[in-house]
């Protein structure tokens, strides 16, 4: 039976890996071993299913990336999820998804339908390159839950090609001519802004 559970195993990996990075871990009552979509074997005896892929990416990106905000003076939140700038912005260092943009707040998501890192300001008059949270050129969706009138720009210095977010509403993708454009990002004072 353990030999048969482990070539089940190793045959579904083959298929997952074709579509995303998986970790696959056989429960130990079959195996002693796990088998990872990148080839190798680990030693974790866990009997858990854990997708890896853009969490990974994310992982990695933030070993860089808190540095970098910490010397922006950012804090760390407790729960190690979020950067929160001086000005109030907030970057997640995890996946999120649209339940995570709060009511009042402008979400600007890395993945199409408003998933993967996000970032996001409730304060108008806000005004940001988005290079300062290692996010320019990565927007693929958005959430503007506020009151107020927001708009996304092609260049940094709200320069360039730019895009309006009218007070409550969203885009689970902003299509293939603007996805990861978005340099520079600003809210208005008033709703109709743009």
């Amino acid at each position: 039976m353990k030999e048969f559970a482990v070539n089940i195993v190793r045959h579904l990996t083959v298929l997952f890996a074709a579509c995303t990075a998986f970790v696959l871990t056989v429960p130990s009552a079959y195996a002693e071993e796990s088998i990872d979509t990148n080839g190798g074997v680990s030693a974790d005896r866990s009997s858990d299913l854990t997708k890896v892929g853009s969490i990974d990416a994310i992982a990695d990106e933030n070993k860089t990336l808190i540095p970098q905000m910490e010397a922006r003076g950012a804090i760390l939140s407790p729960d190690g999820e979020w950067m929160t700038m001086p000005s109030g912005a907030a970057v997640s260092l995890t996946a999120k998804s649209f339940a995570d943009c709060p009511s009042g707040w402008v979400c600007l998501f890395a993945q199409a339908s408003w998933g993967g890192r996000m970032l996001k300001w409730s304060d108008p008059g806000t005004a940001a390159d988005l290079s300062s949270f290692s996010f320019n050129d990565q927007m693929s969706s958005w959430a503007n839950r506020g009151p107020y009138a927001a708009k996304w720009f092609y260049n940094a210095g709200f320069a360039g090609t730019s895009r309006c977010m009218q007070p409550y509403t969203s885009n689970s993708y902003v299509g293939s001519s603007d996805n990861d454009e978005a340099s520079s990002f600003r809210i208005y004072t008033d709703a109709a802004a743009c």
